[in-house]
This record gives C-alpha cells, sequence and structure tokens, in this order.
C-alpha cells in the first residue's frame, strides 16, 4: 500500500508540478516585483520537491537582489546630497 502511494504521489507531482513548469518560471518575475512573498513561498515548496526544476529562477532573483541593491544605493545617495546642500 505504501509503495502504491508513493507512486501515485510520484505521478501527481510530475503532471501537476513538473509539467506547469513553464508556467511558475513566467509568473515568477512578476511575484518578485509585486512582492508577493506568500506566493514566491508557496512557489518554492512545490518546485523544490523536483530536481533542477528552479531553471533561470535563481539568475531572476540575483538580478532582482542586485537591481534592488542598485536601486537602494543611488536613493540613499539622492538623499545624502539633498541633506548636504
Amino acid at each position: 500500500m505504501v509503495i502504491v502511494c508513493e507512486l501515485c504521489l510520484l505521478c501527481c507531482t510530475q503532471v501537476l508540478i513538473e509539467k506547469q513548469l513553464d508556467l511558475l518560471h513566467a509568473e515568477f518575475s512578476p511575484l518578485l516585483i509585486g512582492q508577493k512573498i506568500e506566493d514566491l513561498r508557496r512557489m518554492y515548496e512545490l518546485v523544490f520537491t523536483l530536481q533542477n526544476a528552479f531553471g533561470n529562477m535563481r539568475e531572476l532573483l540575483e538580478e532582482h537582489i542586485a537591481a534592488e541593491g542598485v536601486s537602494a544605493v543611488k536613493k540613499s545617495g539622492e538623499e545624502a546630497v539633498a541633506v548636504t546642500f
């Protein structure tokens, strides 16, 4: 019985998650930009169980973090200049 349940879970995972990875990858950036943390958490939990399923999500996350960092530095620099003068 346990083996049947494990096979069923594997099949469901493949059908419901692996086959939808392109859609999940496409929705990743909008969720990041919109700061939809709970949605991102749920997506991570789905994709985490699969081998090599993150695809370009890591790269998109790195780019997003870098862009946010640059934006924060520019903003703080502009605020510092405004205060100085």
